[in-house]
Parts: C-alpha cells; structure tokens; sequence
C-alpha cells in the first residue's frame, strides 16, 4: 500500500465520520427545540440517546436537566437525581469544561451519607 493510497483511505475514513456526526447532531438540535418549548421530557429523551451516541453536547445538556430536576416523569434509577446528572455530565467530560461541574456535584450535591 502507497502512501497515497493510506492518505486516501484516512481521508474517506474521516470524511463519513464527520457526515455521521452531522447527522447525529441533528437530534440535538431538535432536543435544543423541545426544551426552548417547554417539553423537558422529550428534549431529556433526546438528549440521552445522544448521549449513548457519544455526543458530549447532548450529554452535558441530559446531566443540566437531571440537575435541574427538569426530567418529568423520569426518575433516576441511581439513588439521587444529581448522581444521574454526574452519570452524564462523565459521558460529556469534553465540553464545556464539565469537569468544574462534576467537581462541584460531588461536593456540594450529592448527600455525604452515598
């Protein structure tokens, strides 16, 4: 295999890549919507499965929601909605700088007594 040849391939690689995560984005935006309109279970719905996605933006936003107690009729299966909201918070590490807010939900959140 050339050089050229593997350049080509990383190339296509990174090029469907980027297509899917436009892709996926899009299910943020319409996540971003639901919440501008009130609809917190649906846009924490949405979020979440970007979230499973690996897109940080839609974890960040799940984790905003759980700490918020904007999540409706869903209830966090851990013991206390804040460790929900760490849960995603972790998956969104990358964006927005979540590591102050992990930090700060550790230690001012969640009961000392877990």
């Amino acid at each position: 295999m050339t050089s050229k040849t593997r350049n080509c391939e990383v190339s296509v690689h990174f090029y469907a890549k980027a297509i899917l995560r436009g892709y996926l984005n899009k299910w943020v935006h319409i996540a971003e919507r639901r919440y501008e309109h009130g609809d917190y279970e649906g846009a924490l719905m949405l979020y979440s499965y970007g979230s499973l996605l690996g897109l940080p933006k839609a974890s960040f936003s799940a984790g905003y929601l759980w700490e918020k107690g904007l999540t409706g009729r869903f209830r966090c299966a851990l013991d206390h909605k804040y460790q929900c909201a760490l849960y995603y918070y972790m998956n969104g590490i990358d964006y927005f700088k979540s590591q102050e807010k992990i930090a700060d939900l550790i230690y001012w959140k969640i009961p000392k007594t877990l």
